[in-house]
């Protein structure tokens, strides 16, 4: 066996600062480098990591074309996307059904974000990707990332996610459907307004009714490291030690700057018990299936995947 560590790229967070910092039991088994989760996808993409933090709708696309990577049931970054929804502030949309027939916003159509914003507007509302119009600021990452028949594009072509706050306030869009609360978007919070009454109830609503927590990322691997079992329960491990570090970190109310954090998480712990970021496949099968089935729906993947075939 080679001496050489193997190199996993993954993006700061609280459950992943342990492995940056080599804090983690077992981290310096591996040589964590720190990116940003775009620029990793593509790495992994083009094979220069042994393994990595990955948007989940391009490792399912590369999966289905039969590309030389599994992943880990190991989930490194979920979001509930209702917060990310802007319309600009007096706009007569109300409710997500009212997008119906509008211009929306988003990153990349194929976007891991854009595929949950999809799948929740159809669950929700009926509407399908064809009801509305799309501007995209970025080209998606796969060449093979076509966009179905029938449905309103154009792509502005850019090479970074910027400038997405701008399309709202410009009025080219009358929607955005997001992936994060970005400094351009915190600048324009005031000029902004969310479809919904009240922004937590409906996150909460759609939680307990469907039990999904939407994934976004997880960790990828290059085949050929996963031949050697010991790398897999090594690299299992070390981000399971690595969460659940974080977990206790957040316990110490001086951690964060927040001042009602005892307060949020003992309420974290009635709606999610003690582990938010549950890993392994079981506790989620129901919310790859959910993405799996959106991912067929809406194009992505021209066969419908199974929850195995990803690990």
């Amino acid at each position: 066996m080679s001496t050489t560590r193997p190199r996993i790229a993954i993006t700061r967070y609280d459950r992943t600062l342990p492995l940056i910092l080599s804090e983690a039991d077992g981290a310096d088994y591996f040589q964590f480098d720190e990116g940003g989760t775009m620029d990793i996808t593509r790495a992994l993409l083009e094979g220069d990591y042994d393994a990595g933090e990955m948007s989940l709708s391009a490792f399912v696309k590369a999966r289905e074309e039969g590309m030389p990577l599994r992943a880990l049931p190991v989930f490194t970054n979920r979001k509930f996307f209702q917060q990310f929804i802007y319309v600009a502030r007096g706009s007569d949309i109300k409710s997500l059904s009212d997008l119906a027939g509008r211009r929306v916003g988003v990153y990349m159509y194929w976007m891991t974000s854009s595929i949950w914003h999809r799948q929740c507007l159809h669950a929700e509302t009926g509407l399908e990707a064809s009801d509305l119009e799309w501007t995209a600021l970025m080209d998606d990452r796969m060449d093979s990332m076509r966009i179905p028949p029938g449905v309103s594009f154009e792509s502005l072509g850019q090479s970074r996610p910027e400038g997405i706050a701008n399309l709202l306030l410009d009025g080219r869009v009358d929607c955005i459907l997001g992936a994060a609360t970005t400094p351009e978007i915190l600048s324009a919070l005031s000029r902004f307004d969310r479809p919904f009454e009240e922004l937590d109830r409906a996150q909460r609503d759609y939680f307990e009714r469907t039990r999904i927590f939407p994934i976004v990322h997880l960790v990828v691997c290059r085949e050929s490291l996963l031949d050697n079992a010991e790398h897999a329960a090594r690299l299992s491990a070390v981000f399971e030690s690595a969460k659940q570090a974080a977990y206790q970190k957040l316990e110490d109310e001086t951690y964060t700057a927040l001042p009602f954090v005892r307060s949020y998480l003992e309420d974290s712990l009635k709606v999610f018990g003690p582990d938010p970021y549950q890993d392994g496949i079981e506790p989620n099968r129901h919310v790859l299936d959910a993405f799996l089935d959106a991912s067929h729906r809406q194009g992505l993947t021209q066969k419908r995947l199974a929850v195995d075939e990803l690990f």
